[in-house]
C-alpha cells in the first residue's frame, strides 16, 4: 500500500518559470519591478510591457531580456503573481498589452 504525503505547497512561480530557462533571479526582479510600477499606472488604459516596468529598467535589459520578460509575463499574470491582467490584445507595434488589476 503506497502512503500519500500531504500536498506539497505550490512553488513560486519564478521556480516554474525556471524550468522553462529563465533564471529565478532575472523573474523574481523582473516581480518586484512590476509590482514597484503597477501602481503607478491608470487602470482603464492598457500599456506595453516596457511602461509597466518603467523606462529606466527596460532599457538596463538586454535584448534577450527584454524577450524573455515578454514570454514570461504572461505566465505571472496568469499566475496571479503580478498586479495586471493580460488583455490578450497586442498594439500596433506587435507588443502584448496588460492592465492594472
Amino acid at each position: 500500500m503506497r502512503i500519500v504525503s500531504p500536498a506539497q505547497p505550490a512553488e513560486k512561480p519564478y521556480a516554474l518559470l525556471a524550468k522553462r530557462g529563465f533564471s529565478e533571479k532575472f523573474v523574481a526582479g523582473l516581480v518586484a519591478q512590476i509590482k514597484a510600477e503597477a501602481p503607478k499606472l491608470k487602470r482603464d488604459h492598457d500599456s506595453t510591457l516596457r511602461q509597466v516596468c518603467g523606462p529606466e529598467y527596460w532599457l538596463q535589459m538586454t535584448r534577450q531580456q527584454m524577450i524573455d520578460a515578454g514570454r514570461c509575463v504572461p505566465a505571472l499574470c496568469n499566475a496571479g503573481v503580478v498586479p495586471l491582467i493580460d488583455t490578450g490584445r497586442k498594439n500596433d507595434a506587435n507588443a502584448r498589452l496588460y492592465r492594472v488589476k
